[in-house]
């Protein structure tokens, strides 16, 4: 997956769309790879658009909650839980690949915590994909 598969717009009354498209796939699908590797990868949703587990922006006009889980019961973030209220600020999707670090897990329970108190800097692993989309609510 890369950026070249997005595609933003915004429509006349503001509301923005994005769209993911693969034309050299039969549908838009995270790669086999991610899912059959969920228990090393997650979506982070960060930035000041949003409040939830990896983000902490109490009034934002968004809030995130993981619908997903893992064979380890860990979150995703395929599937979330989005509400919406009137205000703006910037939304950063990071899907990030945290595989196992000398047989030592490295997702694990709380990780988007840590995201959410230190960055990415305080979790291991690597950034698969990031894109960053400004929000405005109405």
């Amino acid at each position: 997956m890369n950026l070249q598969n997005f595609r933003f717009e915004t429509d006349a009354d503001g509301i923005a769309l994005a769209t993911w498209d693969m034309p050299d796939r039969s549908m838009n699908v995270i790669t086999t790879e991610v899912m059959d590797e969920s228990d090393q990868h997650q979506l982070f949703f960060t930035g000041t658009a949003v409040n939830g587990p990896a983000s902490d922006q109490p009034g934002a006009p968004l809030s995130h909650a993981y619908a997903d889980m893992d064979v380890n019961q860990l979150p995703i973030g395929l599937s979330n839980t989005i509400t919406a209220a009137t205000g703006t600020g910037t939304l950063t999707v990071t899907l990030r690949h945290m595989p196992p670090v000398n047989d030592v897990a490295v997702k694990v329970a709380g990780v988007a915590e840590q995201v959410k108190t230190g960055g990415f800097a305080a979790i291991g692993g690597s950034t698969d994909a990031q894109v960053n989309f400004t929000v405005t609510v109405q």
